[in-house]
């Protein structure tokens, strides 16, 4: 079995968590012969036993025993990349546990999870992994992160007095225990064979704000893209399709940020285009251009909707550029696709 490992983004929540108790987290990960600039790179992963590792010596550092909360509440789509960035998107608690639930092994195989209904309460269940020893392949900090990035993603996007019904975790009993029950909203119970959240019925299902069952699916399908291209070392118009694809629904896919995360320079991004002889501006069109057609051909996409996961402004901007591409409306284009569906 090889080595367990987590996807290197989950590195900026871990430094963004340092740095706000002021400690310099580059010099940190230095001293431990980590480059940041590499490590956190959503295409390389770390040993969990090194993420571990980090976590605990981080308590030290910051004398934080609920340091993991603190990394947890500074949670954003970036943190998961594109898994962050379907979840974000999900319509209920429900779904993005789902979502969760299919794509978890992106960020880390440690654990095992499953969703149960029972008597009007949603219990989502996590059954984490141990080594040789007997012990959890996470450790204590590791798993508050994660249940306080998840926790936090729901105040977030749904509503910020949500609390679950109950907590159980499996980490060993905090001397502060009340900071846990205080940050989460709900009692919390520790050393438990699983992790358990308990969350009602009518939390899980209420819609959330702005949701979209068809953006939401399209965010899993770009999801999937990216997990293919991650297993096979892209070139450099693979990686900046990689990041494109995380960055277009968040409106945030310019020069600046593409190489932010690539964790490259503009002037050696700039040189390997060239060497491909296209730039940033040809690939941003291309890759836009395909994802438009692939999108305009589901019915249940909305050009608004489209707009939004191929990060234009509006749909306005959006109608002008397909009309660049094909000389014709969005509205025009998929009516001829209907039209030729009925015909065949």
């Amino acid at each position: 079995m090889s080595e367990p490992t987590v996807i290197g983004s989950w590195l900026t929540l871990f430094t963004a968590a340092l740095d706000s108790y002021g400690v310099n987290s580059e010099s940190f990960l230095l001293a431990r012969g980590i480059d940041f600039e590499t490590a956190c790179d959503p295409n390389q992963r770390i040993p969990i036993i090194t993420m571990n590792h980090l976590w605990d010596e981080a308590v030290a550092e910051t004398g934080a025993e609920d340091f993991g909360l603190t990394a947890g509440s500074l949670m954003t789509p970036n943190t998961l990349s594109a898994l962050g960035v379907a979840m974000w998107s999900a319509c209920t608690i429900k779904e993005q546990l789902e979502c969760f639930v299919r794509y978890q092994h992106v960020v880390a195989k440690v654990s095992q999870m499953e969703l149960v209904e029972q008597d009007g309460v949603l219990i989502s269940t996590t059954y984490f992994y141990h080594d040789a020893k007997g012990e959890s392949l996470i450790s204590d900090s590791s798993q508050d992160a994660i249940c306080a990035a998840l926790h936090s993603l729901r105040r977030t996007l749904y509503k910020r007095n949500y609390s679950p019904l109950k907590m159980e975790l499996t980490r060993s009993t905090p001397r502060d225990a009340a900071k846990y029950e205080a940050f989460f909203g709900c009692p919390v119970v520790f050393n438990q064979s699983a992790l358990r959240v308990h969350i009602r019925m009518e939390d899980a299902i209420a819609p959330i704000p702005g949701g979209s069952q068809y953006v939401s699916k399209a965010a899993e399908r770009m999801l999937e893209d990216y997990v293919a291209q991650i297993q096979t070392s892209p070139d450099i118009i693979g990686q900046l399709r990689q990041a494109l694809t995380l960055l277009l629904p968040q409106g945030k896919a310019t020069m600046d940020q593409v190489v932010k995360q690539l964790h490259t320079s503009k002037r050696t991004f700039h040189r390997k285009l060239e060497e491909q002889g296209t730039s940033f501006r040809e690939q941003m069109e291309e890759f836009r251009r395909e994802l438009a057609f692939r999108y305009m051909a589901q019915d249940e996409l909305s050009v608004g909707d489209i707009s939004f996961l191929l990060g234009f402004s509006s749909s306005s901007n959006f109608t002008r550029a397909f009309k660049r591409w094909t000389g014709i409306a969005p509205q025009e284009y998929r009516s001829q696709l209907i039209m030729d569906d009925d015909v065949a």
